[in-house]
């Protein structure tokens, strides 16, 4: 008994020993994994930052210098999910080959704000949290015989809707227009289908990254609607109508040659509106044997709303020529040649004769060109002499004893 009760004293000292020294448990380390949304702004009076396809990126100088491309939001805004623990950040714009850095931006600390407004070259400000609006919105022009667009979005690593998606909106007043707006995000993959059926992108492709509020007509993506194309031509004199021939590829083809009479807009201009296309290769010509460009030679590439006139391409009008002439004190009344080339002119020599203004004043609008050779004349004597060339004019001058003027403020006396 004795002897038990040594044994029972001798465990109940180790185990006193043991609680004595004491092995505590580790202390548990919450590490922070909260991730935030940092925003780079561009506030420059010109608003440039985006221009060349400039590449944004931002370094976490807090964590090791970890560095993140931006996502672009509208051109405008960039933004990256970072650690919450993200402090001195340094912004960097790159070409787009990410080989040359253009601007950095050391932003420093952040001090719990996440927008950073870039206001210079290399200079800007942390400014107060603000939200920034996270969604996408998608504008879709419905491709014939599809009854009912959906629109499927995704990122690589959240696949947020089952297939075919969600469907889509008509837009009121829009016929064929279609749209859906994706919220909390600002960059998503999409595709298109005819309710999971015919789709676009095709099978097993992958889907169109799309930022912002974006367009997709005929294969093309834009930042606004695209409109239809309207083309003007200022016809040759030799051509008794104008017709218009387009196509996308020798398959795909609007009406068939000569393609479209074009319509008279008056003063040698005509116009025809291809309604379905985003884009086209064109081909003018006079129903006949002559056309521009010439055979065998691919049509002019055009979007949106041009005028074509003596072989080059304009986003407007082109303005007339208007030449006013103070004609010498021992002219009768003047008359005017115009002329492109020896072989293109106006009317026959010896042109036409001038309005009179007043006093001494006479003008001339030239319509068929964009610019001129003019040659100034009363049946004996002429300006520039003979044998010389014409002068070279555009758009409104005014000329008096030798000097040409692009405003008559100065002579009109």
């Amino acid at each position: 008994m004795k002897r038990l009760k040594r044994i029972i004293s001798m465990l109940l000292v180790i185990v006193m020993s043991v609680v004595s020294i004491g092995v505590s448990a580790p202390t548990p380390v919450t590490a922070n994994t909260g991730m935030i949304t940092i925003y780079f702004m561009d506030e420059t009076a010109e608003g440039w930052i985006a221009d060349d396809s400039a590449v944004i990126e931002m370094v976490d100088n807090t964590n090791g210098q970890t560095r993140y491309i931006m996502t672009t939001n509208d051109n405008k805004v960039w933004s990256a999910e970072v650690p919450a623990s993200a402090n001195n950040i340094t912004f960097n714009r790159y070409n787009n080959e990410k080989t040359v850095i253009w601007n950095s931006w050391s932003a420093g600390g952040r001090n719990g704000k996440v927008t950073y407004q870039a206001e210079g070259t290399s200079n800007g400000q942390w400014t107060e949290e603000q939200e920034i609006q996270k969604e996408v919105t998608v504008y879709f022009y419905s491709p014939k015989g599809w009854s009912n667009p959906y629109l499927y979005y995704y990122n690589d690593s959240n696949v947020p809707k089952a297939w075919p998606g969600v469907q889509m909106e008509e837009v009121e007043g829009e016929e064929g227009w279609f749209t859906y707006t994706i919220q909390n995000r600002t960059e998503t993959k999409v595709i298109f289908s005819n309710n999971g059926n015919e789709q676009i992108p095709g099978e097993n492709e992958e889907g169109y990254s799309v930022t912002g509020t974006m367009w997709y007509r005929d294969g093309q993506w834009s930042s606004k609607q695209p409109n239809d194309i309207t083309i003007h031509m200022y016809k040759p004199d030799a051509w008794d109508q104008a017709y218009l021939y387009y196509y996308k590829t020798p398959q795909e083809t609007g009406a068939a040659w000569p393609g479209t009479q074009m319509e008279s807009e008056g003063d040698g201009w005509y116009r025809s509106t291809i309604t379905e296309w985003n884009d086209a290769k064109i081909i003018f010509n006079n129903g006949e044997n002559q056309q521009i460009p010439a055979r065998n030679e691919e049509g002019f590439l055009v979007q949106g709303e041009k005028w074509y006139m003596d072989g080059v391409f304009f986003d407007e009008k082109p303005e007339d020529i208007i030449v006013h002439f103070k004609k010498p004190s021992n002219w009768d009344t003047p008359s005017i040649y115009y002329y492109k080339t020896e072989q293109d002119t106006g009317p026959e020599w010896p042109g036409e004769t001038m309005r009179h203004e007043y006093k001494d004043w006479y003008s001339f609008r030239i319509s068929k060109y964009v610019s001129a050779k003019v040659v100034f004349h009363d049946g004996t004597n002429q300006i520039p002499n003979r044998l010389e060339a014409g002068f070279e004019v555009t758009g409104e001058q005014w000329y008096q004893d030798g000097t040409w003027y692009q405003n008559d403020v100065y002579v009109r006396r």
